[in-house]
């Protein structure tokens, strides 16, 4: 599973990019999940890009905000015989633009990240 856009921000991560997978029985990568409705710190970090297995900015997260709706989203997909893949996109950060490839077949799957900006920042 591949997660990107949003049309509310109920329940919203800065997630867009984030992946999710299951095989041979087992969780390979998993998402931190929801946590309630307490505004505190700890809920602060689980809507967090830090908190996904996403791209981050500058250590940063980027604003879930009506304006960020049309910043993030699916760009494209193919489901083959050989593979599957899917194409998100973020820009959601200012200045940066995030491109992310999941390519899925029965042994194996691969990620990748396209990240462009004219001005220099820190990615993880």
């Amino acid at each position: 599973m591949v997660k990107a856009g949003f049309d509310n921000r109920t329940h919203k991560h800065a997630d867009d990019g984030s992946f999710m997978l299951y095989a041979r029985g087992q969780d390979m990568f998993v998402d931190c999940g929801m946590y309630g409705y307490v505004k505190d710190a700890y809920q602060n970090y689980v809507r967090s890009a830090n908190a996904h297995n996403t791209v981050v900015v500058d250590g940063g997260s980027y604003p879930l905000t009506p304006a960020a709706m049309s910043l993030v989203g699916f760009q494209g997909h193919r489901f083959l015989p050989a593979y599957d893949w899917v194409e998100v996109f973020n820009r959601a950060y200012k200045g940066v633009s995030i491109r992310r490839r999941v390519l899925a077949s029965r042994d194996a799957t691969v990620l990748i990240d396209w990240v462009e900006s004219q001005t220099e920042h820190t990615y993880s």
